[in-house]
Parts: structure tokens; sequence; C-alpha cells
């Protein structure tokens, strides 16, 4: 007993030391079969097998502890330096990966999985490649097989498409620091990939992050992939621990000319994680484009593609259902240099902007006025959209610009648009001569509250931007306001809302007022069926300048303000002989000449004047106007202070029943 004992504690040591120190072993599927000596691994071109410009090697095991490296090398004419794994087992990469070889691009696949430790760096010449698929495509008929190495093809194709056999790839984890030289490519495609603190950086180059959970195939420029290529995709987790009060690097393919940072999966999480991808020379930028068939999620983050030079900055696309964005994230096209800037643009069903969160097109900041012209913020939600909550500063859409150039344009489109808790959507100018961009809204119903905001604005001697909204339902509540103002010298901006349903307006405003001495109010055309005021006011009033134009064309207005309309609607000038126009066109009543006529709070009791003549009168082709009263506290703002008004035409001939007013 005693000997066999002895005869385990060896055969334990000595698997114990296999696993410490053969930690690099050749398979033999391409050369002779053995470990290799560490610490410094010399990974040269005969210990696997070169094809052309391609230079192949399989490991079974393949890990780097700290303080490890391991060096490929090889001919000055290889592009290729392709290794996989197919002993079974994960690599674990917390040490330094090399080549020697100039240019040549070092491709890793391990279909049991592949994790970056805290350590892990690389030191090589072209583009890096990493991924968990079975089988690396080579051109059209070429295969190096990872999970069945007899499958194998060599050819002197260059790498096309990694290939996934499994329906749940093993994933990808990166905890260290991953750099290539300007204008190359870290690529890392798999199964779930997990990022944590991490650093990728590929200065004017390209950045693929890519998950997958299904069988199929990934290009080489993930950015070629197909619709259909994959029935699912996995989840990609981005989390930044170390930043969490300073603001670090996570992502960075920065340059002359601005890299290209690429996310595609099924979910995406991004929280304290920092992504740039800014353009920094005469050459246009690439930007950042991210697509997650479930769900995005990005939380005290920023993504930014600025341009602070003369070339023109990167567009950022995002397509998913689902976007959050919240914590004081941020995503940026902006401009600082004599560029324009690039565009964003978000395909998705919801959008939910809250806790200090923004979309920005902004150009120029303080110190510098020179700069190009703002861009786009395009938004196509299906379902809808949410602007809302308060931080240190509130979460928005914005398109400003603070120097001499135009600002951005803000588009918007949705069939619910809810902008509350002083979130906002806006476009502003601050310096002479650069006129603010415009906001362009179509959406079915549109919700303002809680301070919430629409607004254009001017700060010194440019014009105000353009507010154009066509929407079915409109609601502002609760000091809710849309504005197209100016604080400064410059006219203030127009408004333009079209309706085939209500504009409601409780405790809020609709204003082109000018508030300094010079400049002009701007327009205000409203073309709604019906109006419904409530302590609230539309203005195009100025100081020393013109006041605006106020053209209203409704059926309807309806006013519960306690004020005559004339000191509703208003569209004055300090100014003697320079008061604006206001006018009310009606096609049934002709109220434009009655400013000063009110709908009263209370009304007539018609129900018994009904009950006595329906009976004579049914046969008549009547109006009728009635109030149905509700038995509950109103929950909507339409309720109209708990009371139902219904209008019909000519030739309706209801006898009424009281009861809660219809949906």
């Amino acid at each position: 007993m005693f000997k066999i004992f002895k005869i385990s504690l060896l055969i334990i040591a000595l698997e114990m030391s296999h696993a410490t120190f053969a930690e690099v072993v050749l398979d033999g599927t391409l050369g002779t079969p053995g470990a290799l000596t560490g610490p410094e691994f010399a990974i040269e071109a005969h210990l696997g097998e070169q094809v052309g410009n391609n230079l192949f090697h399989s490991f079974e095991i393949f890990n780097l502890n700290q303080h490890e490296i391991a060096t490929f090398s090889g001919p000055k004419t290889i592009n290729n330096i392709i290794s996989r794994v197919t002993g079974d087992k994960i690599s674990n990469i917390n040490g330094l990966l090399r080549s020697t070889i100039p240019d040549a691009d070092m491709y890793l696949i391990n279909p049991a999985g592949i994790i970056f430790g805290e350590h892990g760096s690389l030191d090589v010449k072209g583009s890096f490649y990493a991924s968990t698929a079975n089988y690396l495509l080579l051109g059209q008929n070429g295969r190096f097989d990872a999970s069945h190495p007899e499958n194998s093809l060599l050819t002197i194709a260059p790498p096309s498409a990694f290939g996934f056999l499994d329906e749940s790839p093993a994933g990808i984890e990166e905890y260290g620091f991953l750099t290539v030289d300007e204008g190359k490519s870290i690529s890392l495609i798999g199964g779930d990939l997990t990022l944590q603190d991490i650093d990728i950086i590929a200065p004017g180059g390209q950045v693929n992050l890519v998950s997958v959970a299904s069988l199929g195939e990934v290009p080489i420029d993930p950015a070629n992939i197909s619709n259909n290529a994959f029935e699912q995709f996995g989840t990609i987790t981005m989390t930044d621990t170390t930043s969490i009060n300073d603001r670090n690097t996570n992502i960075y393919v920065s340059g002359e000319g601005g890299g290209l940072v690429y996310i595609l999966g099924g979910q995406i999480f991004m929280e304290n994680v920092y992504v740039f991808a800014e353009t920094k020379s005469a050459k246009n930028g690439q930007g950042i484009v991210i697509k997650a068939k479930e769900n995005i999620n990005i939380k005290a983050s920023e993504l930014s593609s600025k341009t602070t030079s003369s070339g023109e900055g990167g567009n950022i696309d995002i397509t998913t259902p689902n976007l959050t964005l919240e914590g004081d994230a941020l995503i940026e096209a902006d401009t600082q240099g004599l560029g324009n800037a690039g565009n964003i643009l978000l395909h998705l069903d919801t959008l939910t902007l809250k806790s200090g969160a923004q979309v920005n097109v902004n150009s120029g900041n303080f110190f510098k006025r020179k700069t190009g012209q703002g861009g786009m913020l395009k938004i196509i939600a299906n379902k809808n959209i949410l602007i809302t909550g308060q931080s240190k500063s509130s979460s928005a859409l914005l398109s400003n610009t603070f120097g001499r150039n135009e600002g951005g344009s803000i588009d918007v489109q949705t069939p619910l648009l809810e902008v509350q808790g002083k979130g906002s959507i806006q476009a502003g100018t601050e310096f002479d001569n650069g006129k603010a961009g415009n906001i362009t809204l179509h959406v079915d119903r549109l919700n303002i509250s809680q301070g919430g905001s629409i607004t254009t604005q001017t700060l010194g001697n440019g014009d105000g931007g353009e507010i154009n909204i066509q929407a079915h339902k409109i609601s502002i509540a609760d000091k809710g306001i849309i504005t197209a103002s100016s604080s400064g010298t410059g006219n203030a901006g127009n408004i333009k809302i079209t309706s085939p349903g209500y504009l409601y307006l409780s405790n809020s405003e609709i204003t082109t007022s000018v508030s300094a001495n010079n400049g002009d109010g701007g327009n205000i055309t409203l073309d709604p069926e019906f109006i419904i005021l409530d302590n609230s006011y539309i203005k195009a009033n100025a100081f020393e300048g013109k006041g605006g134009v106020i053209n209203i064309t409704t059926t309807g207005i309806y006013n519960f303000s306690g004020e005559p309309i004339k000191d509703i609607i208003t569209a004055k000038s300090e100014v003697e002989g320079l008061d604006g126009l206001v006018t009310i066109n009606s096609p049934d009543i002709d109220i434009s000449s009655s400013l000063t006529q009110i709908l009263p709070k209370t009304f007539l009791d018609a129900a018994s004047l009904l009950r006595k003549q329906c009976a004579t009168r049914s046969g008549l082709n009547l109006s009728h106007l009635s109030i149905i009263r509700g038995d509950v506290v109103p929950k909507d703002p339409m309720d109209l202070r708990n009371h139902s008004m219904q209008l019909a035409a000519p030739g309706f001939k209801p006898c009424h029943a009281y009861g809660k007013p219809p949906s």
C-alpha cells in the first residue's frame, strides 16, 4: 500500500508539472508533436506548415502565464500566421503574444474558449483575430479546421470567414491590454463576449466584436455579414470598474482617418465604458456601428465619433429593437474642427433616455469657434421614444452649434414620443452668424410634461432654428414647452404644427418670443382639428423688434384659462406699431373678430332641454354640443376637468344617455 501511494503521488506530481509548465504544446498534425520550452516560447516556421503566404500552426495546448512570451517568426513573405488549438482546453493568454514577421496578420482559433488575462498583451505587426470558431475558411474552398483537423484543406487563399458548427459556441473573455499598429484591426469573434477593465486600441484601424449563438459563418470583415447568416446571436458585456470616477479609454480607433468600431450581438450591455472613433486629420472618419438583435443597454458610458480637424467625422449607426441610455450615458458625433460632423442614425423599436443620458450632434466649443457644420441626428423608432429624468444634466437629444457654422438637424419618426421630467429635444446656436439647426418630428402622439421641452434657440445674432411637428394627438402639460426663441440679437425661429387631431395645452406654452432688446419674434403656424387651452399661452412677442405672425386654422379653440384669448394668444412688440399679426381661421365660426370672447367655465344644463325636445325635434338636422360628466377623477388630460365634450355635425340625432365618456 505504501509503494502504491508513493506511485500515485508521483503520477499526480507529474500531471501537475505538465499542467504548470507545458503551456505551449504542438499536437503533431502539421509536424513534430511535443511541448515547447518557456518562459520565452520560440514558435518558428519549421514547427508548422507554410502554404504560399500562409503559415499554419497547430497546438494541443496554448497558454501564456504572466511574464511568458510566445514569439512567432518566419519568412518576410508570410502574410498570415494562422494558429489553431485542438486539445479541447481553454487558452489562457496572460502573457505577451509577439510576431517578428513584418505586416503579418495573426489568427488564433480555439473552439474551447479564449481568455485574455489582465496581463495579456500583443506585439504584432499586422492585425489580430481571436475566435472560438470551429474552422477558418480560406478563400472559397480552403479550410483550416480546429474541431476536426482531418477535414482541413490548406490553400494559398487568405482567410475569408470564421465558421461555427455548434449551437452554443464557447465565449471569449478579455481583461487585458490589446493594441495593434496604426491602421490595423483587432477582432474578437465567438460566443458570449465578456470584456472588463479593457484597453483595445487600434489607431485609425478597426475593432470588431461579434457574438454568435448558432451555426453560421462570420466574414473576416464582419460588416459584410448577411442578415440571415445566424439564427441567434450571443451577449456582449462590457464593463469598467476602474474608471468609475475617471474617464478611461476602453476602445480606441481614433487617428488620422478615424477608425471603425463594429459591434454585433444579440444583447449588448455597456457600463462605464468609453469608445472613441475620432478623426484627427484631413482624412474622413469611419465611425461606430452597433447592431443588436434583442437589447442594447448603455449606462454611464460614452460613444464618440468626433472630428477635430478638416476631415469629415464618422457616422454612428445603431440598429436594435430596444436601446436604453442611462446614468449620463452619451452618444456623440461632433465637430470641433473644420470638417463637418458625422451623423447619428438610430433604427429601433424603442428608445429610452433617462438619468441625464444624451445623444448629440454638436459643433464647436467655447474655445474653438471656427468649425464645420453639425451633423444630422435621425431616429426611426417603430414603437416609442421616452426622454425623461434629471441628474447633473437633463436627458436630451441635442444639436447645438458653438461656432460660426450651422447646427445639425434632428429628425424623429415614431408613433409615440414622450418628453418629460425636464427631458428635452434641443437645437441651439450660441455664437455670431451660426444658425441653429432644425427639429422635425413625425409622430402619432406627442406628450410633453413635467418641464419637458422641445426647443430651438439663439443666444447670439444668428437666427433660431425651425420646429416642424406633424402629429395626430399633441398634449403639453405641467410646464411643458415648445419654443423657438431668441435670447440674443438674432431672430427667433419658427414653429409649425400640423395635426388632424387635437392640440391640448395645460399650464404650458408654445412660444417664439425674443427676450433680448433686438430681434424679431418668430412665426407660429398651427393647424389642428381643435385646440384646448388651460392656463396656457401661445406667444410670438418681441421687445424692440417686430412681433411674429401667428396663424391658426382650426374648427375651434376651447379656452379654460379664465383670460381673454387676446391675452393668451399674442404677437406683441414693446415698440408701438411693431406688433405682429394673429389670425385665427375657422371653417365654421369666425372667432378672429371676437378674440375677447371665451368659452365659459360653466355650461347650461342642456339635458333637460334635450329631453323635452328630443321627441318633437329628432327628425330635424341639428348640430349639438353635449357635456357628459364623469364620475371619477380623470386620468387623461383630455378628460377636460372631468367633462367630456362632444361635437356633432348636422344630421346626427341622438337622445343622450349619461355616463362615462367614451375612450
